[in-house]
């Protein structure tokens, strides 16, 4: 059995229902100002992976731009160069490179800039680098950097494998871990004064009875009086000097008093 209640309410709920429905009747009728879009597919286009180096590799006026990128993460033949400039040699239109122990460059009469990592770098230095330790060279025609210093010749940028991208040397197993015992930091240690407490309530069994890191001696000062007290187990005392003389070198000096 279902039960239902009725309200004053309700009548002119069901008013309102018709004249929206009666709304929606005109709209939809033969001068229906509104309509039904058919299905609207939106398309985007995937960045490349040049196109994702380039974002995570350059920065500044570097980034973007009208430039020929050379991807040597994907490139498997890129490690068969001996060196970059052999690599890049007729792969870019117009771009002359005589490589040899000092690599020439010319490109539309002038002798492009050079770029390690957005700074500039000669020839030279860049020849050295290994095609393995390279990710990416972007190539800016001439002109077509306006934004970077010079540029007549064109723009060649280099950039070496960061470290998510470097390939690890299958030679090397790995380091192994040694501990170093080297200084250790500023402690204090308890010196007591038997002048304020002479009747102690426990036995003094210190191990270390004096230190000292703020011993100074002034020039001519043959003797340097330390006073401190003994404990009540020590019979043998080893001391033991370091610190460094007026030139910087170390001094370590060790005696045994029994």
């Amino acid at each position: 059995m279902t039960l239902a209640t009725w309200s004053p309410d309700d009548s002119s709920l069901v008013r309102k229902n018709r004249m929206v429905m009666a709304e929606i009747a005109k709209l939809q009728g033969p001068d229906k100002r509104y309509q039904n879009l058919q299905t609207v597919t939106v398309r985007t286009r995937l960045k490349s992976n040049k196109q994702k180096l380039d974002e995570l590799y350059s920065s500044g006026l570097f980034s973007g731009g009208n430039a020929i990128i050379f991807d040597l993460l994907d490139d498997p033949f890129a490690v068969s160069s001996p060196d970059i400039f052999s690599y890049l040699q007729s792969k870019v239109a117009g771009l002359q490179i005589i490589n040899g122990p000092n690599p020439t460059m010319s490109w539309r009469g002038s002798s492009p800039d050079l770029y390690l990592d957005e700074f500039q770098a000669n020839t030279n230095v860049v020849k050295t680098i290994p095609v393995s330790s390279i990710a990416m060279i972007k190539v800016f025609s001439p002109g077509s950097a306006t934004g970077l210093s010079g540029g007549a010749g064109g723009v060649i940028a280099i950039y070496t494998k960061k470290g998510q991208d470097r390939t690890p040397d299958p030679s090397i197993k790995g380091l192994e871990m040694v501990r170093v015992a080297g200084y250790a930091p500023v402690r204090e240690f308890y010196s007591p004064d038997y002048l304020i407490n002479p009747e102690p309530e426990t036995d003094d069994i210190r191990t270390t009875l004096y230190w000292n890191a703020h011993v100074r001696g002034g020039k001519g000062d043959a003797k340097i009086s330390i006073p401190f007290y003994n404990s009540d187990v020590a019979h043998n005392i080893r001391i033991i000097v370091e610190g460094f003389d007026e030139e910087g070198k170390l001094i370590h000096l060790e005696k045994l008093i029994q």
